[in-house]
């Protein structure tokens, strides 16, 4: 018998662990300067002027609302079709999630949907490139400049994802990366905040700190510690130590090559499974290249599938139950675009752990009752 396909498994390069264990034997294992050569060398990957380390990708999206200053009262227009952290964090300042419906064959927010959501107390616009797909940026952006509206992007599943030629982080407004264990650029657990301007930079590292004015490391940088600090703003406990940085650096440069197989795995599903009545595997947008973070397709008969697939050894998953569904956010909107996509929507694996008879038998065991 064949051992079982798992949805996920992290991949972790031997680099990575040779640096941690430097970091773990240098005397500073937490937040210090090899956070700040992360900082700097993801910003310059992905475009960016400035990005800020933090703990995990739900940190960075808090910290974006916290930078816009978003709190009780106040309206933030969001996908339904995204991990429940993502619009938690809009509860968390005390404001009001609205959510927008999305393309039913890909996901991502319906740029027209979320036209249709803004009302007088909208603040931002937080969008989920779902699976690595971006969202059509174009529009989005020319929405909020209409309105006057700041944007959120929600960046988790698409490191090294590009938009018409330019990588998810290097365009306007901020994005919020993941680098969570499964995730293309794995921290083991951590995320990345990109911003525009220095003066937001520096309030998202005070914001990471307590709301400290000087961190502990920079209070150390001199031959005498400086032990004095102020506390200006309430803050969180969200930065990233210098072990979590030096697993990334390692990652990093390896980053476009493990996109290019997940790319090329996806590729080879939607080639060999484009016969198969009533399934569909999802694709990016024309002029968008995706990380490809999860193979999603679309299923008619998607839980006999799940089934199918686990009696076979393969591991899938639904990414995601509609958001406005938990009753935490209350009573479910009219979407009927949200309602099409997530009762059809299965992930298959496509992490590097798979050889390409891992791939064939995910294709088997697919095309079984086809």
């Amino acid at each position: 018998m064949n051992e079982p396909i798992t949805l996920f498994r992290p991949t972790v390069a031997e680099d990575a662990i040779v640096a941690a264990g430097e970091v773990l034997r240098s005397g500073w294992p937490g937040p210090g300067p090899i956070v700040e050569r992360f900082e700097r060398e993801f910003a310059d990957f992905v475009g960016a002027p400035h990005a800020v380390a933090v703990s995990s990708g739900t940190a960075a999206l808090h910290l974006a609302v916290r930078l816009l200053d978003i709190g009780p009262g106040d309206e933030v227009v969001t996908s339904p079709i995204t991990f429940v952290g993502a619009n938690e964090v809009i509860l968390y300042e005390g404001a009001t999630p609205v959510f927008a419906d999305v393309d039913p064959d890909r996901g991502t927010v319906d740029v027209d949907s979320v036209a249709a959501s803004i009302g007088p107390r909208t603040r931002a616009l937080m969008v989920t490139h779902l699976s690595g797909n971006p969202v059509d940026l174009d529009r989005l952006y020319a929405l909020a400049d209409r309105h006057g509206l700041a944007v959120i992007e929600d960046a988790a599943h698409a490191c090294g994802s590009t938009y018409r030629g330019v990588r998810i982080g290097g365009g306007a407004g901020m994005q919020a990366f993941s680098f969570q264990a499964t995730k293309n650029l794995t921290t083991i657990d951590g995320g990345m905040i990109c911003v525009r301007n220095e003066a937001d930079a520096a309030r998202a590292r005070r914001l990471r700190w307590r709301g400290i004015d000087q961190d502990t490391w920079s209070r150390s940088r001199t031959s005498a510690y400086r032990w004095s600090y102020d506390v200006v703003e309430l803050g969180h406990k969200y930065a990233m130590n210098d072990l979590q940085a030096a697993i990334g650096l390692a990652h990093l440069p390896l980053l476009e090559a493990g996109n290019a197989r997940r790319r090329q795995i996806a590729a080879r599903y939607r080639s060999e499974l484009a016969d198969v009545a009533g399934l569909k595997v999802v694709e990016p947008p024309p002029g968008c290249s995706s990380a490809t973070y999860i193979c999603p397709l679309l299923a008619e008969r998607r839980d006999h599938l799940v089934d199918q697939l686990a009696e076979a050894g393969v591991g899938s998953g639904v990414h995601y139950r509609r958001n406005d569904d938990h009753a935490i956010f209350g009573p479910p909107r009219d979407l009927p675009g949200a309602e099409t996509y997530w009762t059809r929507t299965l992930s298959i694996p496509v992490h590097l752990g798979l050889t390409d008879g891992d791939v064939d038998q995910v294709v088997q065991a697919v095309r079984k009752d086809a």
